[in-house]
């Protein structure tokens, strides 16, 4: 079939082999290109997502370290530490999803931001708290030591009139009479009540431990109980007036005292039970921002694997393309140089012939083959 082609026809045909070969060997070569520069893009990305999530955790750390410091020094300075560092993370990393392939790391980013606006938000209710827990201890504290001064006072007056007034003669002796006697020690009793009511609530101020507070709640229901008896007795035994009138201002002092003192303790149970919300809040944070760190360094990874093995793949492909477009290009050179040389080569036979011999029928013959 060759043969009866044109040289013009034969030398295009093996041109247009060879270029398709070529063609084939530069798409084998772009393909590889592209997916590895693909590859290579898309591990970036998620070892940005990575670095991006480590730098999360140590802003989310601190914002844990400052939330327990505010919880330890009751403090103002280490609230708004807590406010500015989750309004940093927010800034700077809120955007840091669009860098994500993974709908697992996605899933994970998400959930870690919805965490950190419960920290946040839980963070400013302690505080908000601790404010009003300050408040309270303000106005209990001057109720307490106005019913430390009244107890005193009744106390005093009590022991005054009863040296005066309650004594009785027998056989010309004096003796206090035994209901005075009773009262005396009664509002003793009362006065030491009302002191360790006072002493208990500076206590509890100033301790943080759970088991300490949950014990010195109890010892307050007791002793307030038993103030409350205890008030009940002197103020039967009272006769006086004055007596009378002190000890009605004692009673309220120390209702409003018990008012504001339970509301300081359960202010402070508040804040213990929001302080375990908050620590919660921050340790689900740090899980959810190692389930995301995790995702995205396992797809950096995979793309790096990816990578390396279409950079494998390719490399064969390309150098079996590249043999084969050799082998073949010699192949068709070995054609047409054989169909070229055959034809010359009859030329010159024939050419030779006539110069020799002068037979121009060989021509006609030659012409006939080929």
């Amino acid at each position: 079939m060759l043969n009866n082609l044109r040289i013009r026809t034969k030398l295009l045909i093996g041109f247009v082999i060879v270029l398709v070969l070529l063609v084939a060997v530069w798409l084998t070569g772009w393909f590889a290109i592209s997916n590895i520069v693909s590859m290579t893009k898309e591990m970036n990305g998620a070892n940005e997502v990575a670095i991006g999530g480590l730098q999360m955790q140590e802003e989310i750390l601190n914002a844990q370290i400052a939330s327990d410091n505010e919880t330890i020094t009751r403090k103002k300075e280490w609230a708004d530490l807590v406010k500015e560092i989750v309004s940093r993370i927010k800034d700077k990393y809120g955007n840091l999803h669009e860098k994500m392939k993974l709908e697992d790391t996605k899933k994970a980013f998400t959930e870690t931001m919805a965490k950190l606006d419960k920290f946040g938000n839980s963070d400013a209710n302690f505080w908000k708290t601790e404010e009003e827990r300050i408040e309270a201890v303000g106005i209990r504290t001057p109720l307490a030591l106005d019913c430390v001064k009244n107890a005193e006072e009744l106390a005093n007056n009590i022991f005054q009139v009863t040296k005066k007034d309650y004594a009785v003669t027998q056989n010309d002796k004096k003796f206090v009479d035994d209901d005075r006697v009773d009262l005396v020690v009664e509002i003793g009793i009362l006065e030491n009540y009302v002191r360790d009511l006072c002493i208990l609530c500076f206590r509890y101020d100033e301790t943080t431990d759970e088991k300490s507070q949950a014990e010195i709640r109890t010892s307050l229901t007791e002793l307030f109980s038993h103030t409350g008896k205890e008030v009940k007795k002197v103020e039967d035994k009272l006769t006086s007036v004055e007596g009378k009138q002190m000890m009605g201002k004692l009673k309220g002092n120390l209702a409003e005292f018990e008012k504001y003192a339970w509301k300081v303790v359960n202010l402070g149970d508040k804040l213990q039970e929001i302080n375990g919300e908050t620590t919660k809040f921050g340790k689900e944070m740090v899980e959810q921002i190692n389930i995301m760190v995790g995702f995205a360094l396992k797809r950096a990874n995979d793309a790096l694997d990816q990578a390396q093995n279409t950079g494998t793949t390719m490399t064969w492909v390309l150098i079996s393309t590249s043999i084969f477009a050799i082998i073949v290009g010699l192949c068709i050179s070995f054609v047409l140089t054989s169909n070229i040389t055959t034809g010359v080569s009859r030329a010159v036979l024939a050419m030779r012939t006539i110069a020799d011999d002068g037979d121009t029928n060989f021509v006609g013959a030659f012409s006939k083959k080929g």
